[in-house]
């Protein structure tokens, strides 16, 4: 359902999904919403994505980024999901993927 999600950080036409189930899911959670055969990210499902580190905010002219002063080296905990085969990853902040779903 994670990967349903990050699909409709853009406007995505029914017939494009990768799962009409995932997102009927996501729109009864309120991480979605279906206009007139349009699916799209809700406020709330945005901040799914920019919590657990799969969106970035915008930098707008002007802005500065702590990326280069201070760049983020992938660990263990921030590597990505357990090869394991379980599905509760959990991000840095504590944020778990098994909560949207």
């Amino acid at each position: 359902m994670l990967e349903q999600l990050q699909q409709l950080t853009t406007a995505t036409w029914d017939g494009d999904l990768i799962s009409k189930q995932d997102r009927t899911r996501l729109v009864k959670r309120g991480y979605a919403k279906e206009v007139e055969g349009w699916n799209l990210l809700t406020p709330k499902g945005l901040r799914v994505l920019l919590d657990m580190g799969l969106l970035k905010p915008p930098v707008r002219p002007g802005e500065e980024t702590d990326d280069e002063e201070d760049p983020v080296e992938a660990t263990d905990e921030t590597a990505g999901p357990p090869d394991d085969g379980q599905d509760d990853y959990r991000n840095p902040q504590g944020f778990s993927c098994n909560e949207i779903m």
